[in-house]
Formats: C-alpha cells, sequence, structure tokens
C-alpha cells in the first residue's frame, strides 16, 4: 500500500490555507460592511443623496484605477510564477533503469523509492498550488475591500449632520494627528462685537453610540470684531484613536455667541481618514 502520509500533510496545509484566506475574507468584508451599514442609516436620514453616492462611486473609482490594475496584475504574475516553479518530476527516471538493467538495483527497490518520491512531489505541489491559490484569491479580496472603504468613506464624508443645510465646517485627517481649520465670520454689524465661541456635543453620523463634546481648541476663544470687518477663527482638534474610529464621521456644531443676539450654530464634521499602506 503507498504511504499517504505525504497527502494526508498536503491535505492540512491545504485546509490551513484555506482557513487563512477566509480569515482575510472575512476582515475585509467586515470593515465594508460596518461602512455600508452607516451608508444605509444616512441614506435613510436623507444626509446622503443617491447622487452623492452615484459621484463618489465614480470619483474612488477614477482615483484608484491604476493602483488597483497594478495590484491586480502584479498578485496575478506572483500566481503565475508560483505555479511555474512547481516541479513534479525526476530526472532520476532513466538512471534508476540504467541501474536495474546492470543489476547494481533490484526493480522492486526502485518501485519503491519512485513511488514515495513521485508521492511526496506531487503532496509538495498540491500544497504550493493551495498556497498560491488562496494567496491569490486573499489579495484580490483586500484589493475589493480597500475600494469599497474608500468609496464608502467618501460618502460618509459628505453626509449632513442631521437638521442642517449648506457649508459645514470640515476637521479631516489620519487618526493621532492634530486637525487645524480656519472660520471666516462675517459681521454685519457697524458696532465694535464680541464672539463667543463653544461646541455642542458630536456623535457618530450613523446615529451609533453615545454624544460627547470634542476637546476642540479656539484660537481666540472670545473674537473681537472692529465693525463691519471678517474675522478668523482657528479651530484644532487632536484625533485620538482611543476616542474616534477611522470608518465613522462625527458630526456636531460650532456655537458662536454674541449679547443680544440669537446664537448661530455653524455645522460642524470631524472625518478620521483611512491611511492605505502601499501596495
Amino acid at each position: 500500500m503507498a504511504d499517504t502520509r505525504d497527502f494526508l500533510n498536503a491535505a492540512n496545509d491545504t485546509a490551513t490555507a484555506c482557513a487563512h484566506y477566509l480569515m482575510r475574507s472575512a476582515v475585509a468584508s467586515t470593515h465594508a460592511i460596518h461602512l455600508y451599514e452607516q451608508v444605509i442609516a444616512c441614506v435613510a436620514r436623507r444626509q446622503i443623496s443617491p447622487d452623492t453616492l452615484q459621484n463618489s462611486l465614480m470619483r474612488v473609482g477614477a482615483d484608484r484605477a491604476v493602483a488597483a490594475q497594478t495590484n491586480v496584475a502584479t498578485a496575478t504574475a506572483r500566481f503565475i510564477d508560483a505555479l511555474s516553479s512547481l516541479d513534479v518530476t525526476r530526472d532520476t527516471f532513466f538512471a534508476d533503469l540504467a541501474d536495474v538493467a546492470s543489476g547494481s538495483k533490484s526493480a522492486r527497490d526502485v518501485r519503491r523509492t519512485s513511488t514515495q518520491q513521485l508521492n511526496t512531489a506531487l503532496a509538495n505541489t498540491l500544497t504550493c498550488g493551495a498556497h498560491a491559490w488562496f494567496q491569490l484569491l486573499g489579495t484580490l479580496d483586500e484589493e475589493r475591500g480597500r475600494f469599497a472603504e474608500a468609496c464608502l468613506i467618501d460618502v460618509l464624508r459628505r453626509a449632513n449632520p442631521i437638521g442642517f443645510h449648506g457649508d459645514v465646517v470640515e476637521l479631516s485627517g489620519p487618526m493621532n494627528t492634530q486637525l487645524t481649520t480656519t472660520v471666516i465670520l462675517d459681521n454685519t454689524l457697524t458696532d465694535r462685537t464680541v464672539i463667543h465661541c463653544a461646541v455642542s456635543d458630536v456623535r457618530r453620523a450613523d446615529g451609533i453610540g453615545p454624544a460627547f463634546i470634542p476637546a476642540l481648541v479656539f484660537a481666540p476663544e472670545d473674537i473681537i470684531v472692529e465693525g463691519a470687518n471678517d474675522a478668523q477663527l482657528s479651530v484644532s482638534l487632536w484625533l485620538d484613536s482611543d476616542i474616534y474610529q477611522t470608518q465613522s464621521a462625527y458630526v456636531g456644531s460650532l456655537l458662536l455667541s454674541r449679547d443680544d443676539a440669537p446664537r448661530l450654530d455653524i455645522p460642524l464634521r470631524i472625518t478620521p481618514t483611512p491611511s492605505f499602506s502601499p501596495s
């Protein structure tokens, strides 16, 4: 009976490669599904329009087309190279026949050795081929996941805060960095006025999770405007990875007030952006 240990090992190695692929695929899918659920919730609340979805898809598709083509071509070439390197042949066949003819080896010994060598070669081929195949599938799934994440995050960045329309103060950038933007304020009054700056609580644009007060820094905290002039307000935030999630946009309002005048609420959106590693 032929020794099947090599084939049992190959089966175990193939199962392991498949499990690793399924894990990679599940991770990529989980991120995309999480973002997709947020987008659907924003669409249901009319924070995102169907046109926004279509425009983001076209924009991200155009931006990532070249990189995606390169990544897929590289993965495919790597797979072909792996297959071409497989070798199930043995160049000792004719030498063994000569040894049998000369009597230096018995036919039974040659047959047993050849069978073992062939079993080992085929088992190694199956193992290497399975690893190459699941590696290719995993790379393609991750590429699809990168595209989906980029597109959905692009859509979420354009989600309008609930109850607001028009311009939005945007703080957007990578996690654990200092984000800063400048707001230009128009004073329509001729008198000198003092504007006080504050911030409302913010929460995820999809409504999931608790609301909280972001640690915004205003410069200056109180703006003195002389007559009918413009004023500049600097708004900064340290985007703490312990507080914010990369896949989520956060919305709230800047609160600007002055004596004897209604408070002005300016929509605020905080968007942590993904940091994709070069492929």
